[in-house]
């Protein structure tokens, strides 16, 4: 028996898994949808598979120490966001996540998970281009649609300085989609501030879900 070591630079690599359920928030059924997975860092492409048709399931493998936006698209529906951080994996981990996509009508809201400022700052860090652009193509796809971008943030600080944070977050955004060709009469952006969490502000999981930028359908048209 043999025994070499492989140079770095071809050994394979480390890899999870990604167990998903497509459906309809609606029905519950299962839904045949795109499933993209992009290195945040490159921009690029590292997976792109479509779910079953009959069962929603798909299944996948993403190598580790990277971070990543998957979105999960289909005709019709709001585009699902999740961030995916795979810097402290531990050995034999993987996700088992179930995705809801939501029919296109007024009061569908997104949470925009890939949109990132440092502390305390509104200015968009260039990690946001992937969501920002997909969030444009989802505009332009889409020619009748209205949103208003609602910013939020945890409850550290005073109320005041939270709602200014969460009112200039939110016109980046805006700013974004305009300057990419997005009229002004289908964008509105507004902050709330510490006022409508989604998790405990207790810890640092829940204060980080309540820092978000997310989106809502207020129109729909043609």
């Amino acid at each position: 028996i043999y025994m070499l070591e492989l140079d770095e630079k071809i050994r394979p690599k480390t890899v999870t898994y990604v167990f998903g359920l497509v459906f309809d928030s609606l029905s519950k059924g299962p839904l045949e949808a795109n499933i993209r997975f992009i290195n945040l860092a490159t921009r690029e492409t590292i997976r792109n598979v479509k779910s079953n048709s009959e069962s929603g399931k798909f299944l996948l493998s993403l190598p580790i120490n990277q971070e990543y936006a998957a979105y999960v698209e289909k005709d019709g529906y709001l585009f699902y966001s999740k961030h995916f951080e795979l810097r402290n994996v531990p050995d034999g981990a993987y996700f088992d996540l179930n995705i809801p996509l939501q029919p296109i009508q007024v009061g569908a809201i997104v949470v925009l998970e890939n949109i990132f400022f440092d502390y305390n700052s509104y200015k968009l860090l260039d990690a946001s281009k992937t969501e920002l652009d997909k969030l444009v193509k989802f505009m332009k796809e889409n020619a009748g649609i209205a949103i208003e971008l609602r910013g939020h943030t945890d409850n550290s600080g005073s109320p005041d300085a939270n709602l200014k944070l969460s009112n200039q977050r939110a016109e980046s955004v805006s700013i974004y989609l305009k300057e990419k060709g997005i009229p002004e009469n289908r964008i509105s952006s507004k902050g709330y501030g510490e006022t409508t969490p989604v998790a405990s502000n207790t810890t640092e999981e829940g204060r980080a879900k309540n820092r978000r930028i997310e989106f809502k359908i207020i129109g729909k048209g043609k």
